[in-house]
């Protein structure tokens, strides 16, 4: 196994954790495309791991207040590796992370999230509630993506 191969793996848990609530692969591929996005933005100075270990950005990572958040967090489920869905995230997660599948989604986004459920105070003041700085480029399902 290489540093790559475990990058891989982080970052497809990651999509299905964050995007297997919203209904589909397009959501995992979005979520996938963020991180992505963020890397080459020079996020952590570009570390895939820092950024995807980044659990205060992820609300299926992270067991979060009661009084601000909901505080069921997905970090434990497993996905069955054998539903055709996993499977293809599987593929199209090593084109998203190797840069051969371009076909971004989220238009460049670097940050999502519901709008009509946001449970972070930051996210709705810093993100949603400034459009002029962070316009929304995509909705996928009931996720908007914004840049």
């Amino acid at each position: 196994m290489t540093p790559q191969d475990v990058i891989r793996v982080e970052l497809a848990m990651l999509a299905w954790r964050e995007g297997f609530r919203h209904g589909g692969i397009k959501n995992m591929l979005a979520v996938a495309f963020v991180v992505r996005n963020r890397v080459n933005a020079g996020w952590l100075a570009g570390d895939w791991l820092k950024i995807i270990s980044s659990h205060d950005e992820y609300s299926s990572m992270v067991m979060m207040h009661p009084e601000h958040y909901r505080t069921e967090a997905n970090i434990g489920n497993i996905p069955n590796f054998h539903h055709r869905t996993v499977r293809d995230l599987l593929v199209e997660v090593d084109f998203i992370f190797d840069g051969t599948k371009n076909d971004d989604l989220t238009e460049g986004a670097l940050y999502y999230g519901e709008l009509n459920s946001i449970q972070n105070p930051w996210f709705l003041e810093n993100i949603a509630r400034k459009p002029e700085d962070h316009p929304r480029v995509a909705t996928i399902g009931p996720v908007s993506f914004f840049r």
